[in-house]
Formats: structure tokens, sequence, C-alpha cells
């Protein structure tokens, strides 16, 4: 009788760590260990995503803190190509460092100039002073840094510019 309540006993933990030990979920918070498949499909994508979206934020909140310290100006530009800008009334596009081309595409725009140095006219071959009525499909030379630029007259123009600039 002994041995058959003992074959009994050891037959009943047997078949209890069988079942525990099969129906336990691998990868679950009580069994941590994770294959490398795993790490690969979904951990990874994961927080790539997630580092993006911290360095996307990190990057506009640089840019709202630079456009702080500039006063609402925003920068670009500084490559031998020409970049298509957008501006609106009243915003100035003057040279950030060094001298930019500003090709005038759509809009009303007139000659910024506080130095009383005029901006050239390259296309023409003439000069524009400070309020003077610059013309379209024309390309205007900014030779310095000086405060000298374009300032848009109508509710919205176009410009093609090349060389680092500042819009204000």
């Amino acid at each position: 009788m002994k041995k058959t309540v003992t074959v009994i006993l050891v037959s009943a933990i047997i078949l209890t760590l069988s079942y525990i030990a099969v129906s336990a979920e691998y990868g679950s918070a009580d069994d941590p260990l994770i294959s490398k498949s795993y790490l690969d499909s979904v951990l990874v994508p994961q927080l790539t995503e997630v580092i993006s979206a911290k360095v996307a934020e990190g990057k506009e909140t640089m840019k709202a803190e630079i456009l702080k310290e500039l006063g609402g100006a925003t920068t670009g530009g500084g490559s031998a190509e020409y970049v298509a800008v957008q501006l609106f009334e009243g915003q100035t596009i003057r040279a950030a460092t060094g001298s930019i081309e500003v090709l005038l595409r759509r809009g009303d725009f007139t000659c910024v100039d506080p130095t009383g140095e005029k901006i050239t006219n390259v296309t023409k071959g003439g000069e524009a002073g400070d309020g003077g009525v610059l013309t379209l499909q024309n390309l205007y030379l900014i030779p310095r840094a000086d405060g000298r630029g374009v300032r848009v007259a109508s509710s919205e123009g176009w410009v093609m510019v090349r060389g680092g600039y500042i819009v204000e």
C-alpha cells in the first residue's frame, strides 16, 4: 500500500511539473528570454520609430529656439544650387553670410538698402537702391550680409536663391 501511495504521489508531481513546463509562455513577463528574430522583427523597428520621433521632436524644438533667437527669421541655403523660397507680404530675404543671388519669379518686390550701396541687377546690368521697385525674372546680387535685401510688396512672392540667406 505504501508503495502504491508513493507511486501515485510521484506520478502526480511529475504530471504537475510537466503541465507547468508545457503551458509556460516563452517570451512573456514570466519568461523574459527572447529570440533574435523577435528582436529583428518587432523590437528594433519599435525602437527605431521611437528614436526617430524623439529626434524629430528635438529638431523642431531646436528650430523654434533658433527662430526665437533670430527674432522670427528663418535661414536656409548655403549651397551652390538655387533653392525656391516662398515669401509673404512684408518679409525680406537677406544674405546670412557672404553674398547671395536672388532671382525674382512671382510677386512684387522692392529693394532694402540701409547702407546706401545698392544691389546689382545682373540681368540688365543696373543697380537698385532702397525702396526701388525690382523687376521680375531678373537676377539680383546682394554682395554682403550688411542688411541689403529684397522685400515682398505683394501678398506673396517666390524667389530662387543661391547662397546662405535669412528670411525676416
